[in-house]
């Protein structure tokens, strides 16, 4: 989900233009989502501080943040003449003081909190500059555990079944229902489970007195055969959910009884609203991701030294879409892998020498002691250096690599760890039993495995390894703990792009114009969204069942904290 972020910024050592006091710097920044033949265009711009070679700007630059997509910005300070203002309107570039290239990525993932970098002026070193980002996340939830005291008796051969209906009030008085508890049967003093729900859901944290808006408890009697008995209501705002605090439930039927006083009472036992980590939290906060890939050479993928294979490597240069979907996808995350190491793996085939007979998980730089390469360029040299040298074969097995990194995973001693393994496949796997089954168990780990499918084929079998319409389940019954699949189909999305859109699976629209970062109709760019946008929620998903927070990070977690 995109997120609001306020950059702020700050320089050291600058050197002017002029010969005066007179000329003050003032940073502006280029955001490079123009086509290729187009200019860096100005979105933002700081305030100026005055006679300073240490500025530290008060004005923050408002972007918007998307884990799944490359957004390039150049940071441009300038002295610029004191008879002028900042604004996003043009500046002489003789006033350019120096410039910085960066992604957005890069600037959230600096472990220190801060991205720092030398400020260049053609080719010489003018200074330096530090961008913090400050995400503008509100991710707040409402823990709640609620009893009931001395409801209404309204079963006749029993006392009653009561449960509680949680309800949005809307601006009009309108309720809109947010949750339901479970029912517990024959009992006038029920004690519900614990509830855990977004505060979002239960007011908009948009507005300034969202502490004050108010929620409604409807307690109901359950019946079998009739409609439910509607015991009472309560009314209280967010702010007054106090721990130890008794709410009257009111029967309005009832008020106009003057012996009537309320049809029991919803006690409070206990209410916490508890700001969440958020997966920034954890990227600046010491955890350590990790990209992984695993290639499909079999011979369903065509004949190597068929111009229509997916992988013919052209004399020319020119890419086919294995190095397509292979640099679209570790582009945008190598700048999360802080030391660039990669592990390659190939399957559905063999390479000649040490590795010979393996068609399950070699080593795709030939290296038989270490299926490690360093960076993007690496692995595409890597992958067409290994083409030409192979034997396919008909059986494409992926368990073995899924494993694998189960495995090393396992014998991981770093809590704040994650893997992210690539699989690039034309989707006819021969073991899809046994690659479930490996999936299942690699849920439990701090996993997410992001498959593409390549080539016109059937899909069907990696559709069904994408747990979005239901959890993976073994024939023996044994369910996923998570989901930590995401699947997309490299061909839907690069036809899909010429005609402006892409329409993922579940119905969801990625406008080209948004997600390419140069501008130009690339598909590639489609599928990095699509494959990418449920990272952010995986890793934070798994760190909360383990109970890990991110270090360096201060304690989020304060009863009726503000939201």
């Amino acid at each position: 989900m995109p997120t609001p972020v306020h950059l702020f910024v700050s320089c050291s050592g600058l050197i002017g233009h002029g010969i005066t006091a007179t000329d003050k710097p003032s940073a502006v920044v280029y955001l490079e989502s123009v086509p290729e033949s187009g200019q860096p265009c100005v979105i933002a711009c700081t305030d100026m501080v005055r006679d300073s070679a240490t500025p530290t700007f008060s004005k923050p630059i408002i972007v918007t943040y998307a884990f799944e997509s490359i957004q390039r910005f150049r940071f441009v300070v300038v002295d610029m003449p004191a008879s002028k203002s900042p604004s996003t309107s043009d500046y002489n570039k003789n006033d350019v003081i120096g410039i910085c290239c960066v992604t957005l990525g890069q600037i959230m993932c600096a472990s220190s909190g801060s991205f720092s970098a030398y400020l260049d002026l053609r080719g010489k070193t003018n200074g330096m500059i530090k961008i913090r980002p400050v995400p503008q996340e509100n991710i707040k939830t409402l823990k709640l555990t609620l009893h009931g005291t001395n409801l209404d008796k309204k079963d006749f051969l029993g006392k009653s079944d009561p449960y509680i209906i949680i309800s949005r009030l809307e601006e009009n008085g309108e309720k809109r229902k947010v949750y339901e508890t479970e029912i517990i049967r024959n009992t006038l003093n029920p004690e519900w489970l614990p509830i855990e729900l977004p505060v979002g859901q239960l007011v908009d944290v948009s507005k300034s007195d969202h502490m004050n808006r108010s929620i409604v408890f409807d307690c109901y009697d359950w019946d079998r055969d009739t409609s439910h008995d509607h015991i009472g209501s309560a009314t209280c705002k967010l702010s007054a959910l106090t721990t130890g605090v008794s709410i009257p439930l009111l029967n309005y039927k009832k008020l106009k009884s003057s012996s009537y006083k309320n049809s029991g009472c919803l006690f409070i036992q206990s209410a916490e609203i508890v700001r969440e980590y958020t997966f920034h939290d954890y990227i600046s906060g010491g955890t350590d991701v990790s990209v992984g890939v695993a290639i499909d050479f079999s011979s369903h993928c065509g004949n190597i030294s068929n111009p229509n294979s997916l992988h013919f490597v052209d004399r020319s240069g020119a890419w086919n879409d294995t190095m397509r979907a292979l640099d679209a996808v570790l582009s945008v995350l190598e700048p999360y892998d802080t030391d660039r190491a990669i592990p390659l793996y190939g399957f559905g085939a063999e390479l000649p020498g040490p590795m010979a007979g393996n068609t399950t998980d070699f080593h795709v730089n030939g290296d038989p002691n270490t299926p490690y390469i360093y960076g993007r360029s690496s692995a595409l040299a890597a992958y067409s250096n290994c083409v030409p040298r192979l034997t396919q074969v008909d059986q494409a097995y992926l368990a073995p690599i899924i494993s694998r990194f189960s495995y090393t995973l396992e014998q991981s001693q770093n809590p704040r760890s994650y893997m992210i393994l690539l699989v690039l496949t034309q989707g006819k796997l021969a073991d899809f039993e046994a690659t479930m089954e490996a999936l299942i168990h690699a849920s439990t780990h701090a996993m997410s495995v992001v498959i593409v499918g390549l080539g016109p084929g059937d899909h069907e079998q990696l559709y069904r390894l994408d747990g979005d319409d239901k959890k993976l389940i073994t024939k023996d019954g044994r369910y996923a703990s998570r989901d930590i699949v995401q699947f997309v189909p490299f061909n839907k999305y690069t036809k899909e792009v010429h005609r402006g859109e892409a329409l993922a699976r579940d119905g969801t629209f990625f406008q080209h114009r948004f997600c390419t970062p140069t501008g130009e109709a690339g598909g590639n760019w489609i599928v990095v969204i699509a494959v990418l946008h449920e990272i952010p929620d995986q890793l934070v998903s798994y760190m909360k069942s383990k109970g890990i927070v991110p270090v360096n990070v201060k304690d989020k977690s304060s009863s009726n904290s503000p939201v």
